[in-house]
């Protein structure tokens, strides 16, 4: 096949499939030494242990093996490093040479050498890529494919959906199927042995032990030598407490994991030995260094202690204790592992893919791909067919029909600012390279113009119903990118996002964002806020909403808050009002449309965006002011401490560590019961759960970086810290933590771990040692608004509340010293007296007017000292008094007693409440105190009005009504100057008094607002 293949015209690749252990390696040892059409070669391997390997294979090993003279072939064999191969090409000009390597250094030498690549491209007429199943990053693909030249993909696992970046040519296929090389003895048969060995390392140790010594002497194969055990674990801490409970035990082990010390030191090794065969460990513990290469016959039992994720992965293991070079019969390898893990349903699963795999192409079937699944179902799909409304025509991937016109595009976007060093075709590299690998087949790609590309993708998934069988799903899914001035527009269908967004590019400032909601805002409706305190007991995150959050007071720490997300109304440039959403800190933009957009109008909306976005002269609406603001990278960001922000994403992440403990399952934990055999075997896996996730953080010397202790799941983990001046981020470093949580949702292979997520979505808050500043999602903030000191009178301002009336500077009592002696109200000068006329003959009278219904609840536990309501105009007013007897330009104790007053009452204003005024039944009876005297009427308004229940119940209609002004009022008489309070205010340090009053008047105003109402403070001037 591969010899036809080399003489056609095919520009595709051709594919090998080849069990391990059938002798893959001689057949590349064949091809690049044999052929006389292939003077020189080059051989490609994902490893550097397998590239030794390849190369020894090629040289001489498998010549040895066979009994073959290899002479009457010379070539040479070169192992490929970038540093060499210049050299290497120029000293072997004349001879015939098959050049090996890692995919990496191919790589490297494509993107910094193209010189010496030019040079192997004009050298080879053959590329052979070994475990071609790997896929690779796209960069591989174009360094390989960028030859030019035939290339051989060799592999020990025939998926069908593999190979994408590679484009087999489905014409120069070969399969030798699993089923065939066991029947004809190249490889062994596969025994597995289900052991309830439970999660502990000593557990499993023994009875892996009792199982070698025991059993497994009856079922071993005959080999040359003792036989060897791979033992697979999880992580380097379960593979050092493995290895070393064999140690103990006498036993001769050898640990291996990149996370070990690079210089060998007792049973530890970084990398596999480079003379495997002349080790004499029996047990070989560790994670994924065993997975592929190291092919010795003596390997026949496979130790499972944590299981391997997907289905390739454990072929890929099992293929290592299989070979068979002898050709002996009633051979066996073994597998030992729990019947929970669900190792075994992995291994019947390939065995009858493998069985079908070759009773189909028997069948002259032709192995469908999923893509091939997919366009077979577009096929059967009508050419016209009444869908949704309408008579609608087939989709279908025509190369030659712009697709992309016939999208509905939402006006949802993210928004980037590009730097000087952003170039879009490498931009388009990562996002093509990030897609392949999360399996989005991308089968068009459109440039309508100069700045915008899309891809056009399909999805396949199986159906999550399902735990072993399978159905296809499939979704058409599309990528858009636009350019426009110093601004990069991404929006995927799918919600896909790329991690490498961060080269070339930054997040737009959320103070640039705020942009968005400006002089043409109609209102801002909700907003989603983050605290930079990150006390123990703050409230981390607030959402608040209204008709109109300008409208409403500030909340008592807004100022510390930063804004998440805001959503309100504003006009469009065709004066439309529309709906529109920013995630400030992740620079997303969403608005609302009557109808789906086309390509044209989706394209106009973002070059507006833009326009707004660069528009000089443009404002934020003051509304903003209250909250914190973005900032410049602080000359000091040392990090002193991080507050994590997990509420979105803490169910998505489950610990690869096993938890046994009562205490640990109710932490979180999701237990699962599997049955098997008849055997109940438990198995739990603990859900994200951190102690605490405010830390304090710990730095030596004079770093910057720093270090901080977390307990998750009831564990202690070291992580590291450090600001990243390139990326303007912060990176987090844990290797035990990235090992213990995976994303649960992720399906496939690799699955991002806990630390990666957070270094990529800096989901936490920092603070750092410059005074200030906080650190949060991807931006510094600092407070906007200061309370005191240098406050801008165009802005927003907590002095609004205020309103002066000249005439409260001359009353110094609420009620006064005595009543009228008639009893028909309170005496004349005093805060009540001043209420009960509606403020007739002061500025007070204005803001009174219209009030119909007016009553004292004064004494007892009142609700207010006077209750107004204007019925037509829809008003209801509480008002509250206060007065010192001698004049004072503030009172901070006076008014907190007035505030106090005012925010414990604030229940009956409720449209909702169900309170009753304590004081209700008192209403039809006289006002009266001891050393004042007496009043005949509570209720003085309307007159002759005797029936408290009814009017509370017209009050109450009122209140309820949602047109109605609800409305607080302090009253102050001679007790605060506002005039005095602005100077002392207006101070850079104002006294300690003037600093209480102000947060007590920020406190009071948000708790007034929290019901729905507004606050009014009336004093003197």
């Amino acid at each position: 096949m591969v010899r036809r293949y080399i003489g056609s015209a095919s520009t595709g690749s051709a594919l090998v499939s080849m069990p391990t252990g059938t002798g893959k390696s001689g057949a590349i040892a064949v091809l690049t030494r044999c052929f006389d059409d292939v003077r020189n070669a080059l051989v490609m391997a994902p490893w550097r242990a397998l590239r030794r390997q390849l190369a020894e294979d090629v040289a001489a090993r498998f010549w040895k093996i066979v009994g073959v003279d290899s002479a009457q072939w010379p070539k040479q064999v070169i192992e490929l490093f970038p540093s060499t191969a210049a050299d290497e090409i120029s000293k072997r000009r004349r001879t015939g040479v098959v050049f090996v390597g890692t995919i990496q250094a191919v790589q490297n030498i494509y993107s910094k050498h193209r010189e010496v690549y030019d040079a192997i491209r004009r050298r080879i007429a053959l590329v052979i890529v070994d475990e071609g199943h790997r896929e690779p990053a796209l960069e591989w693909a174009k360094a390989v494919r960028a030859f030019g030249k035939p290339t051989v993909l060799f592999t020990a696992t025939p998926y069908r959906n593999d190979f994408k970046l590679f484009d087999v040519d489905p014409e120069h296929v070969y399969a030798y199927s699993h089923r065939q090389a066991v029947k004809e003895r190249y490889i062994r048969d596969i025994k597995f042995v289900e052991r309830q060995f439970g999660d502990s390392t000593k557990n499993f140790v023994q009875s892996l032990r009792e199982f070698y010594d025991g059993e497994f002497q009856t079922l071993k194969p005959f080999s040359d030598g003792e036989p060897r055990v791979k033992v697979r674990c999880e992580n380097n801490d379960e593979v050092n407490d493995v290895a070393s409970l064999l140690e103990q035990e006498g036993e001769k082990v050898i640990a291996i994991h990149e996370r070990f010390s690079g210089k060998p030191k007792g049973i530890h090794r970084r990398n596999v030995p480079k003379n495997p065969r002349k080790q004499e460990a029996r047990y070989w513990v560790h994670q994924f260094k065993l997975i592929e290469g190291l092919d010795d016959p003596r390997f026949s039992l496979l130790a499972i202690y944590q299981p391997l994720r997907n289905a390739r992965a454990l072929v890929q293991q099992i293929g290592r204790i299989v070979r068979n070079p002898d050709r002996k019969p009633g051979q066996l390898a073994c597998v030992i592992c729990k019947p929970s893990d669900r190792q075994r349903s992995f291994w019947d699963g390939y065995r009858e893919y493998d069985r079908r795999y070759g009773e189909d192409e028997k069948k002259g079937e032709i192995a469908i791909t999923r893509r091939g699944l997919f366009d077979n179902i577009l096929k059967l799909h009508p050419k016209y067919h009444y869908v949704q409304g309408n008579f609608r025509k087939r989709f279908q991937f025509d190369l030659q029909a712009a697709i992309y016109l016939g999208f509905r595009y939402p006006k949802s976007t993210s928004v980037y600012k590009t730097g000087a060093d952003f170039s879009m075709e490498s931009f388009e590299d990562l996002v093509q390279s990030e897609w392949a690998e999360n399996d989005l087949d991308i089968r068009l790609t459109d440039y309508p113009d100069g700045a915008t590309v899309v891809y056009t993708y399909v999805t396949y998934a199986n159906s999550p119903l399902l735990l072993d069988s399978f159905l296809m799903e499939y979704r058409l899914g599309f990528t858009i990118m636009h350019r426009a001035g110093p601004y990069l527009f991404f929006y995927d269908s799918e919600g896909n996002f790329c991690s490498e967004m961060s080269k070339g590019l930054t997040r737009v400032p959320p103070g640039q964002l705020e942009k968005l909601f400006a002089e043409d805002t109609l209102r801002v409706a909700a907003i989603s806020m983050l605290n930079t305190d990150l006390g123990q007991h703050s409230v981390r995150r607030r959402t608040v909403s209204a008709r109109s959050l300008s409208d409403t007071a500030p909340g008592l720490v807004d100022h510390a808050h930063f804004c998440s997300t805001v959503s309100g109304y504003t006009y469009t440039d065709r004066q439309e009002i529309v709906r529109r959403y920013l995630g400030l800190s992740r620079g997303r933009i969403t608005e609302s449309s009557a109808v789906p957009l086309d390509y044209h109008l989706y394209i106009d909306w973002l070059n507006s965006l833009a326009g707004l976005l660069t528009e000089r002269n443009r404002t934020p609406v003051t509304l903003f002011e209250r909250f914190a603001r973005f900032a410049d990278v602080p000359d000091d960001p040392t990090p002193v401490n991080i507050l994590f922000d997990l509420d979105d994403v803490e169910n998505a992440f489950e610990t690869s560590l096993k938890v046994d403990s009562v205490k640990e399952q109710a932490q979180g934990v999701e237990a699962v019961v599997v049955e098997e055999t008849g055997i109940r075997d438990k198995k739990v896996r603990a859900l994200l759960v951190l102690d605490d996730v405010c830390y304090g953080i710990s730095r030596k010397g004079k770093s910057t970086s720093g270090s901080f202790s977390c307990r998750a799941n009831g564990r202690r983990y070291e992580v590291a810290i450090r600001y990243d001046e390139k990326k303007k981020g912060y990176l987090l470093a844990s290797p035990a933590l990235e090992r213990a949580y995976v994303n649960r949702d992720a399906g496939g292979g690799s699955r991002e771990n806990l630390v990666g997520y957070l270094n990529r979505s800096q989901s936490f808050r920092v603070i750092t040692r410059s005074e200030g500043l906080i650190y949060a999602h991807g931006h510094f903030y600092e407070p906007r608004l200061p309370l005191w000191g240098n406050v801008p009178s165009d802005r927003f301002d907590l002095l609004t509340v205020f309103k002066k009336v000249a005439d409260l500077s001359r009353m110094s009592s609420e009620k006064g010293e005595t009543c009228r002696a008639d009893g028909s109200g309170w005496e004349e000068g005093s805060i009540f007296n001043l209420i009960d006329t509606l403020g007739k003959g002061t500025a007070l009278y204005d803001e009174l007017r219209g009030i119909d219904i007016l009553v004292c609840d004064d004494l007892g536990t009142e609700i207010a000292d006077f209750v107004a309501v204007d019925t037509v105009g829809k008003r209801v007013i509480f008002l509250h008094a206060k007065a010192v007897p001698t004049p004072a330009k503030r009172s901070g104790t006076k008014l907190q007693d007035v505030c106090q007053q005012a925010t414990k009452n604030l229940d009956p204003l409720q449209p909702f409440s169900v309170t009753i005024p304590p004081n209700l039944e008192r209403w039809s009876l006289p006002w009266a105190l001891s050393d004042v005297g007496s009043v005949q009427r509570r209720i003085r308004m309307p007159e002759g009005e005797s029936d408290p229940k009814a009017l509370w119940d017209r009050i109450r209609q009122v209140i309820r009504d949602p047109s109605t002004s609800r409305e607080v009022w302090l009253v102050l008489g001679q007790m605060f100057s506002l005039t005095e309070f602005e100077s002392q205010r207006s101070k850079q340090r104002p006294a300690p008094e003037i600093v209480q009053i102000l947060y007590l008047i920020k406190s009071t105003w948000s708790s007034v607002s929290s019901v729905g109402a507004s606050l009014r403070i009336y004093c003197s001037e």
